[in-house]
């Protein structure tokens, strides 16, 4: 039952963001970076290929067979591309390629389509406290001090 009500949520979800598009007359550019040789991340990826096309978005797989200065010069040229709306980096990410957290970083908070880069998880945890003022928060508050340690 519960995941009949995910699945009618995605659909319902799906169908609002295809609507949004086609009012728009502009579908959304994203680009999503997908390591080499990594079987989950490719899975991963053709469902977002899929969901993305039922939305009426346009995806692009770029496939990353290098890490480090490579990937964030590329990352940082996604990042000045006007016509790129939005990037994703693809996990799992494998570690020969650089620390994926460390790559999440460079993605701008505008374009960071999984929210996964330190500013989006810090604004998260902030609207978060603002949300639950005067309440515990025993989640955030053990995970802001790992995201800030960095």
């Amino acid at each position: 039952a519960e995941r009949e009500r995910e699945m009618e949520a995605g659909r319902v979800l799906c169908a609002e963001v295809r609507e949004c598009v086609s009012a728009s007359g502009q579908s959304p550019r994203l680009v999503l970076l997908l390591a080499q040789g990594e079987p989950l991340a490719l899975a991963f990826s053709q469902h977002t290929e899929i969901a993305a096309a039922a939305a009426g978005i346009s995806l692009s797989i770029r496939h990353v067979s290098e890490g480090g200065d490579a990937l964030k010069a590329q990352i940082v040229a996604l990042n000045a591309d006007p016509d790129v709306d939005g990037i994703i980096l693809q996990l799992p990410f494998p570690s020969e390629l650089g620390d994926a957290t460390e790559m999440l970083r460079h993605i701008a908070p505008s374009k960071d389509m999984d929210g996964l880069g330190s500013v989006s998880v810090a604004r998260y945890i902030r609207e978060a406290r603002s949300a639950f003022a005067g309440r515990p928060l025993p989640l955030s508050s053990s995970i802001t001090p790992a995201i800030f340690k960095a």
